[in-house]
């Protein structure tokens, strides 16, 4: 997640892609982004403040849950567990989320080329 600012430093907008307009990472603004979203000004019409804090914590959830699978990842390697410690159904999840990032990663990875080629 990307922010941008206005003039004054208050967060303006919100976006999930980084791009000239947002430059900045959202890291340990919780408080100023869930002002933000909490703003009746900022929100698009037909959009509630309930809808809007659910947004913020489906948000927070998918930032968490990268940051536990980094967790089991440095755990296992610095040898405090084991990965086949974790119940199969962990580990089931685990693997297919590693999978499916890295298979974005690939795209991802291809659209920059492709991006780059047709810079020359």
């Amino acid at each position: 997640m990307f922010i941008r600012r206005d003039d004054q430093g208050r967060i303006i907008a919100i976006s999930q892609a980084c791009d000239a307009q947002f430059t900045e990472p959202m890291t340990d603004q919780a408080r100023e982004v869930m002002d933000f979203l909490s703003n009746a000004m900022q929100q698009p019409s037909g959009i509630t403040t309930e809808q809007t804090h659910f947004q913020a914590l489906k948000h927070s959830d998918t930032d968490l849950i990268r940051v536990i699978e980094d967790l089991v990842d440095i755990l296992n390697e610095r040898g405090v567990i084991r990965f086949t410690d974790l119940p199969q159904e962990a580990r089931s999840k685990l693997m297919n989320r590693k999978s499916l990032r890295s298979k974005a990663n690939e795209l991802s990875n291809l659209l920059d080329d492709e991006d780059d080629s047709l810079n020359i």
